[in-house]
């Protein structure tokens, strides 16, 4: 199964306006949606749009974009999976996009872009930079 996602994370697309569409595993965070799912991020100029689960992230209210590892989730693994958990060493990187929603929640959302994390993160950060100004 975990091999599923990590190829699942591969797969990019444009669309005719130059708009990237990253496949992708949304992780958890947003207190809309706990469970983890296969899902389509694309990055709009002033949004990004979480196809799979129907939200979406206005770059405005982007507070930080920082990747996260293993380590700082093992104590999560563990719980789940066991001393099995424990053992399972996988250097793996996910992006935490963290933001204030409609409501003014704070969100704090992980996804899981495979082998595109760095280009991705780098353009949702790009992207919120050019939105604050």
């Amino acid at each position: 199964i975990v091999l599923n996602w990590i190829m699942f994370g591969n797969g990019k697309t444009q669309d005719g306006q130059g708009n990237t569409t990253y496949k992708a595993k949304y992780v958890g965070g947003h207190k809309m949606f706990p469970k983890s799912r296969n899902v389509e991020v694309t990055l709009l100029s002033e949004e990004i749009k979480v196809s799979g689960i129907d939200f979406n992230i206005t770059y405005s209210t982007i507070t930080n974009v920082e990747n996260v590892d293993e380590k700082k989730i093992e104590l999560k693994r563990i719980v789940l999976l066991g001393i099995a958990g424990a053992l399972w060493k996988k250097k793996h990187l996910y992006t935490v996009i963290d933001y204030v929603d409609e409501l003014d929640q704070k969100q704090s959302v992980l996804f899981d872009f495979a082998k595109n994390i760095e280009e991705v993160q780098q353009l949702i950060y790009n992207k919120t930079l050019n939105n604050k100004k």
